[in-house]
Parts: C-alpha cells; structure tokens; sequence
C-alpha cells in the first residue's frame, strides 16, 4: 500500500494441446488406359485448419487399380507444430469409364455339305482389349446359308468387367466352293449305222444333279435322241450351282461301219497269146466298179489293167474296202500260151591248126526260157579233129516244146614252129644283135611297136636293131598258112640320164606325226625315198608324193633318189620337223545380265604368238590373250591360239545375255486380233518359273510353268473386266526371284 515493490522471474510455459481440425471431401478417381489411378492428400483436402499450424496431411492409400473400382475407405491424418494429430475416414469411389478396345478381323466362311455355315465372335476377335478386364464379346449372326453368299456385315460387341461396351461391323463374305453333283451318268454307247445311212439316233437315259445350295443347271453339248455321225463322239453334261461351281461328267457314243461295200460288173477270165519276143503278154479289161453305204475307201485289184502277164495262168482279185475295213472281193484269170519258137546260133565255119578244137557253144535265146541244148552231129567241142572237114549240129528245145537248130564246119591245119626272141635287157648304146629262133614250120619276121627303131633285116633272126631312148618293144612273129602265128616280144630299154632330184621344201607339221611328201616325178628313171635321221614309214617309197607315218618329233631328214639303169643316180633331202598343237584352258561358259561384261582369257601350254578372238566386234581387243566382252546378245566366242611353229588350237566359250522380262500391264480379249492375250516376253531364257494370276477376293484364276499367252479366261470361260494380280516366280542359275503386279482385262 506503501507503493514499496519487488520483482521476480516466473517461467510461464504456453501448451498448445488442441488438435487440427479436419475438414475432407469424397473424391471420384478414374483408371487410365493402363487400369490404374492415383490421388495425394491435397486431392481429399477441403480445408483442415489448426489454432497454430498445419505441419503436414497425409492419407493410408494412394494408388488404385482395377481390382478397387467402387467405394473405397481412406485414413485422412493431419497433424500440427506441436504433433497434435486428427484423423478422419474419407471415401474415395474408383470408376472404370473406359470402353473396350475392339480389334477384328475380316473372315471367308464356306458352306459346308448342307448348304450352311457358322463362326464364333472368337473366330472375328483379332486381339480385342481393355484396361481392366474384357467379360465378353459377341456377334449378332453366327450361321449363314446361300441366300446370304457374299459379304455379310456382322455386329461385334465388347463388353468388360465393369459394363463398359463397344461394338463395330466385320466383313464375313460367305462362300460356297463345294461342287453340284451330277448323278446317273450314262456308260459309253457302242451303236452300228442303219443299213442305208452313215449314222445313227441314238437315246440315253439322262443324268440328275444335286448340290448343297441351289443348283443352277444341267446342260449337255448334245441332245437325247440325236443323230450321231460314223466315229465317236463325245457327250458331255455340265452342272452349274450359283456360285458356278461345276461338276461334269462324259460319256462316248461310238457308230460303226458294220456294212460291207458291193462290187459290180466282175470280169470273166481271160486267155491270149504271148506278145513276140517276150514270155508274157498285156492284157487290158474293163475295170470292175464299188460302191457302200457311208463312203468307198478303195478299191484295189492285185494286178493293173494293161500291164504285162507272165506265160501261165494268173488270178487276178480286186477288194473293195470301206473306211471301217468292211470288204468284198471277186476274182478272175488270165491265162498267156507260149506259143513262139526258140532261136539258136553256132558259129561260123572255122579252119583250126590244133589237133584240139574248143570251139563255142552255140548261144541260144527265147522268150520264155530254154529247155535243153542237144548236139545232133559232129564232135564236142574240146575233141580231137582229124585233118579235113567235120561238121557239127546242135538241137534247142525251149521249157514249152518249141523246137530249132544249127550247123557249122571244122578244118583242121598244122601249126607253125614256137617263135623265141631272146630275154629282155637293158643298154646303154643305140646298136644292138638280135638272137631270134629258126623257124623249122613257116617263116619268120622281125617287127617294133617302137617309134624310130630300125631293123636291118627283118627276116633274119640274127639282124642288128638301131634303138630309141628308153623302151624299144621288139617282137618275133613265126606263121603257117591259117594256123595261129607265135610270136615273142623282146624288150631292149636304152637307158636316159634319170630326172635332177627334188625332195621338195623342208615342213613343218603341227600335232599329227605323218605328212604328204612333195618331191618333183621322176619323168626320166625311178624315185626312191630313204631316212637319214629320225624316223619315217612312207606308204609308197617310190612314190613322189608318198603318204609318210611314224615321224619323230623334232627334225626328221628324208633323201629323195632318181636312178634309171646304169645311169648317174641324183639325190636331194627334205627336213621336215615333228611339233605340237597348243594345249588350251579357256574361261567356262558364263551368264551376264544386259550392260554387264565379261572377261574372257586363254592359255596355252605352249608360248603362244598370236591370238585371234572372233567376233570382235564386241571385244575391246581381239589380238590379246584376256579381251574383255560386252556383248548385247547371247554369242559364242571363237579363239585360236598359234605359236611360233604356226601350229595352233581353237577353242570357244559362250557368254549368254539376259534381258529384262516384258511384262503387259493390260491385254483386251475381245477377239478384234489385237492385244488379245496377255504375252510375257523372255522367259525362255530362265531355267525355270512359274505364273499365277488371282482375282480380287485371292482366288487363283490362271497358273503356268510352261507358259503360252493368257487369253482372259478360267475354266473356259471369260472373266470379267477389272484388275487381277500376277505373282512370278522365276529361277536362273540357282538365283531366285519374285515379280509382282496388277494386270487389267479390258474389253
């Protein structure tokens, strides 16, 4: 009360022990594509306040997936400065908006025996998705019969665990590939043609068809009942669905020619002499006549009218044949008599000197053939004649009994001394002693064939004979009255200085080891060849241009002789040397393509010095041994190889060049001539390929591997415009490949 004072430090400790308030909100999260969704605690955060501060706000769950979609519970937590912590229960909803991911695929379905056909939404899923999970998928048609070929638009639908859905149209084109069936086809027919026709009506009992679908039709090239012509025929029945799938079937009717022509106006038989000089006769007759039902194939006879006929008898047929070898025949003789006689020749009278006479027998001729030859008179010939005359008869008889002779006479001389002129030899002087016999029977004379030879006294046998160079023929000839002279001929060669030798010139001869020799003839004396060194066999060793063998390689030497009597011999040689052909190794055949090149070389086995490439024109040097080529065509190149012997080798190889194939994008098949069919050009030149041609809905319409141009047809009939796609497979080589492209049918 006195105002008096004292003072004091007191700590005073300020508690903060009141917790955050805590203010949340519910929150809807939404699951990505992956099905997952994530929130923080800001995310639920709707205002929590503290008397102090908010240190921190957290929450239990942050992450949710598929397996969380709807309500969930999550612990809200905050807590302040001072650690004072609240927690609340937030919901947060877990949603899966997303629809399926649809994925299909387009389908071809055939119809099956029935005519129907069915697919799942499984055979449609292409790899359908979602986020979460797909509960199920469906279809809104799943069977298909023939009033729906073609494309069909089918309903997809998607539906997931949570209710999302989705659905898209597919394409299922229905198909029918199954063919019609044709029932009851006929066996083949055999039939024989009427009696005055060449055909025949013929009657069947007719085919049904049946298909899975609906049949479209059953045709047939012919008719029941028609009339079928000589041969055989083909009938063919065709059925046809509307998918014009087919089913065919065939049969043959065959008519027969069983009726056999008819000859008329026969000939009766004949009978005439033969014609003179000759066994046999012409004998002509009026020529029968044919006819058949269908048509006459020939009508022939063993013999010609008009022709020659032996002596006898001859039958003479004649057969008339149909095409179908149906025949008639009729026959008739002809019959030729010998009635000409024999001839018969001896020869002249004849006055002989030995006591033996061989004499000729007499020649005979007929005009049929001679029976027997009789001598009737005299002595056979080869006997012993006495002096003076005889007479000789012969008798002919020809093979049909005509009947004639002839006659001829024998005289009979001495025959004269045997004439000797001495033997031959040989002389080198113009004057020579002849040393003839005496002639004890007749008398006897010197004669020459020689030119220019002169004889002093020809009757003398002793006489002295001036000579000509070379051969003198000196002949000595003793004669008696009729009787055959003797002579001898005496041969005197008055010998010349031979011919100069000339062996010809030295040669070369390339791989074979024989030659032709070219040596000079010897006009005057003979040549002779012989070996000084090497070896040879010649065919003829006197024969200027003898065949030589057996030649040595290397130098062989030949000497060519001229000798003629007792003359000075003269002589030449001639080398001629023994070599080799070069042995070659060419490059092997090759295949370029257009613009490429090839290199082309040789060797040899001997140093070459030359080389000749043919063509050249391609060659960028045709004298080298390795020229380089850039042919435009497939060409076979030529070398040959020549060494310094100028003996040489050829050789080829060929260098085969491919074009590019021509491939028409287009063709019109419409018949005008022009652009007709569809022609790819040089394919001939790969060793092997293969073509197909599809349709727009994958359909195979044309293949080939051994192709001939494409006419725009499949199974014989033509289709339609618009674009087709080729695929070609071709091979060369062992390299493969693929060409692909659109071709267009225009009409």
């Amino acid at each position: 009360v006195n105002n008096n004072t004292s003072t004091a430090n007191v700590t005073v400790t300020v508690l903060d022990t009141l917790n955050p308030i805590i203010a949340t909100q519910p929150l809807n999260v939404y699951l990505d594509a992956n099905g997952l969704a994530s929130i923080t605690a800001a995310d639920l955060d709707n205002g929590t306040a503290d008397n102090c501060q908010i240190a921190n706000i957290a929450i239990d769950s942050s992450n949710f997936d598929c397996s969380e979609v709807g309500a969930n519970t999550v612990i809200f937590t905050a807590t302040d400065a001072s650690n004072n912590t609240s927690t609340a229960n937030v919901t947060v909803t877990v949603l899966d908006t997303l629809n399926p991911i649809i994925a299909t695929q387009p389908l071809n379905v055939y119809l099956d025996a029935n005519g129907l056909a069915s697919v799942t939404a499984a055979d449609l899923d292409n790899g359908t998705a979602d986020n979460c999970q797909i509960a199920n998928i469906a279809i809104d048609s799943s069977v298909f019969d023939v009033t729906e070929l073609g494309p069909n638009n089918v309903w997809f639908t998607a539906i997931d665990v949570n209710g999302n859905t989705d659905s898209s149209i597919v394409i299922v084109t229905v198909l029918d590939t199954i063919s019609p069936m044709i029932a009851g086809c006929p066996t083949n027919i055999t039939v024989s043609t009427a009696i005055s026709s060449c055909d025949a009506v013929v009657n069947w009992t007719l085919p049904t068809a049946s298909d899975n679908g609906q049949l479209d039709s059953l045709v047939s090239n012919f008719a029941n009942g028609s009339a079928f012509p000589l041969g055989t025929t083909t009938v063919t029945y065709v059925a046809y669905d509307q998918s014009m799938n087919t089913d065919t079937c065939s049969f043959t009717i065959t008519v027969v020619d069983s009726i056999a022509p008819i000859i008329a106006n026969a000939p009766v038989n004949i009978a005439v002499s033969n014609d003179q000089g000759i066994c046999s006769a012409i004998v002509t007759w009026t020529l029968p006549t044919a006819t058949d039902n269908c048509q006459l194939d020939s009508l022939i006879g063993t013999q010609v009218s008009g022709t020659v006929f032996p002596v006898g008898v001859t039958t003479v047929s004649y057969v008339a044949y149909d095409p179908a070898m149906n025949t008639d025949t009729i026959s008739f003789t002809i019959t030729v008599n010998d009635t000409e006689l024999p001839t018969i020749s001896c020869i002249a009278d004849t006055t002989v000197c030995d006591s033996v006479f061989t004499y000729v027998a007499p020649t005979t001729a007929d005009n049929c053939g001679i029976a027997s030859v009789v001598r009737a008179r005299g002595l056979a010939s080869g006997s012993t004649f006495p002096v003076g005359s005889t007479i000789v008869t012969h008798v002919v008889t020809d093979i049909h009994g005509n009947v004639d002779s002839c006659s001829f006479t024998v005289t009979r001389d001495a025959l004269p001394t045997v004439a000797s002129a001495g033997s031959d030899f040989n002389v080198c002087v113009d004057t020579v002693m002849l040393s003839g016999n005496a002639a004890v029977i007749g008398s006897g004379i010197w004669t020459t064939t020689t030119v220019g030879t002169v004889i002093t006294d020809p009757a003398n046998p002793a006489t002295t004979a001036v000579l000509q160079r070379g051969v003198n023929e000196l002949i000595w000839t003793i004669s008696n009255g009729v009787c055959a002279s003797s002579s001898d001929t005496l041969i005197i060669t008055y010998d010349s200085e031979p011919t100069v030798a000339d062996a010809g010139i030295d040669q070369i001869i390339c791989e074979e080891r024989g030659t032709i020799m070219e040596a000079n003839t010897a006009v005057v004396g003979v040549g002779t060849w012989s070996i000084i060194s090497g070896t040879a066999i010649p065919d003829d060793e006197n024969d200027p241009r003898a065949v030589v063998t057996g030649l040595s390689d290397g130098e062989n030497t030949l000497v060519w002789t001229i000798n003629n009597g007792t003359c000075n011999v003269s002589t030449d040689t001639v080398n001629v040397k023994g070599a080799d052909n070069p042995a070659l190794t060419i490059v092997g055949d090759t295949t370029i393509y257009e613009e490429d090149g090839a290199q082309l070389y040789v060797t040899s086995d001997i140093p070459a010095t030359r080389y000749q490439w043919d063509p050249v024109f391609s060659l960028d040097n045709g004298a080298i041994r390795t020229p380089y080529a850039t042919p435009t065509e497939n060409t076979v190149y030529t070398v040959r190889v020549t060494t310094a012997d100028e003996c040489f080798t050829e050789g080829s190889m060929e260098v085969t060049v491919i074009r590019g194939l021509v491939i028409p994008g287009a063709f019109t098949p419409n018949s005008d001539g022009m652009n007709d069919t569809w022609e790819i050009k040089n394919l001939e030149q790969f060793d092997s390929y293969s073509i197909v041609v599809y349709d727009g809905f994958g359909s195979e319409v044309f293949k080939s591997t051994n192709y001939s141009p494409w006419n725009g047809t499949y199974d014989g009939r033509e289709l339609t415009v618009g674009s087709y796609y080729y695929l070609i497979d071709y091979q060369l080589g062992g390299d493969k490949e693929i060409k692909t492209g659109v071709i267009s049918i225009l009409r």
